[in-house]
């Protein structure tokens, strides 16, 4: 299937990258019907394309892939997912992961771990953010103490 679908990109002069189910072609003109020739592709390899997932962004859209915003060739973390780990982050070092998790009703039990991860997948696309690096350092020690 890669191989057809680099075959195809090279066709229309595109770049194709994958990440596990998720197929990226980028380049300066992408077609309108190049997305059936790659659902044409997966179909024939088994496979079926999520049509709720496939994009075609021309222009200034919006560009978010794997999570990460891409902009003015500089790679982010969407604002709105930004957004949700600082406040995630606040309340719980305010007021204890207890009273978090009781206040969003949820009952994972390694959720700050998980949290961490997500700061930390955060710091590695923004290396130069005092604030994550700063923030996980915190909801570390805060981990260490309960």
């Amino acid at each position: 299937m890669d191989t057809r679908l680099r075959a195809l990109s090279r066709k229309y002069q595109l770049t194709y990258t994958r990440y596990a189910d998720d197929l990226v072609f980028s380049g300066n003109y992408i077609p309108h019907r190049f997305i059936n020739f790659v659902e044409e592709i997966l179909l024939a390899e088994g496979f079926l394309a999520n049509k709720k997932k496939t994009k075609l962004i021309i222009g200034k859209g919006k560009k978010i892939v794997t999570g990460i915003s891409i902009s003015n060739d500089k790679l982010t973390i969407p604002r709105k997912t930004k957004r949700h780990l600082r406040k995630e982050a606040h309340f719980i070092l305010r007021n204890g992961l207890q009273f978090h998790s009781e206040k969003v009703n949820h009952r994972d039990p390694i959720y700050l771990e998980r949290l961490i991860g997500k700061y930390s997948f955060w710091n590695y696309v923004e290396p130069e953010n005092n604030y994550v690096s700063e923030t996980i350092n915190k909801l570390k020690e805060y981990n260490n103490t309960i």
